[in-house]
């Protein structure tokens, strides 16, 4: 579910720019795409992928790592979203997606990393439809959230990658909730709900 092909869909949705004069490759999935030795990547025909889905997750893992480095024992990278905190234990607040403005205490996070996403900011309308920048591949089409995803993983890639699985995929989520060594807590009007491993302490878990 978890597709990087999905780009030219984003792009004739609105949601990436268009590379005008160049044509939209049509009909491509990750199946088209082989993973070779050496980090390298080739297409059996063309495409284009997006790892907009991924990239923030992995920017705070590397800005972590570096921070490790230089010997800070302790900290916590908040990229708006993704967060990733080590050493002593974090407050963690996401924003209530009934009232974005507001802030929700959700816990405490140690030595592990939370992603959220949400359409609150992100949706746009679309023939009288909301949309966001989330491709359903099974009906290779944008959908929209209807709730507000988070998940805590053991770092930030894992954990931005899994919100899309939990949207599309919920009945397969807990699974790869458990795969991963990961939580999800799902926001909606009905309250907070969650599934997988207890890696927030306090309040959302008791």
């Amino acid at each position: 579910m978890f597709d990087i092909t999905t780009a030219p869909i984003l792009v004739e949705s609105g949601f990436l720019p268009t590379r005008a004069p160049e044509r939209i490759p049509a009909g491509t999935t990750y199946r088209d795409l082989d993973l070779l030795p050496g980090n390298r990547a080739r297409w059996r025909r063309k495409g284009w992928i997006d790892l907009g889905g991924i990239a923030k997750g992995y920017a705070v893992d590397c800005a972590v790592a570096a921070l490790r480095s230089h010997g800070v024992a302790t900290g916590i990278v908040n990229a708006g979203g993704d967060l990733r905190c080590f050493g002593e234990m974090q407050p963690i607040h996401i924003r209530d997606p009934n009232a974005p403005t507001i802030l929700m205490h959700l816990g405490w996070l140690a030595d592990a990393a939370l992603a959220s996403s949400a359409g609150y900011f992100s949706s746009i309308d679309r023939g009288g439809r909301r949309i966001d920048p989330l491709v359903d591949p099974r009906r290779r089409s944008c959908t929209s959230w209807d709730a507000s995803i988070s998940v805590a993983a053991p770092d930030a890639m894992a954990a931005d990658a899994l919100t899309k699985i939990v949207r599309l995929t919920p009945d397969s989520a807990p699974e790869m909730l458990d795969r991963f060594g990961a939580q999800a807590i799902v926001i909606d009007r009905e309250g907070t709900r969650c599934c997988g491993r207890s890696l927030l302490q306090a309040d959302i878990t008791k």
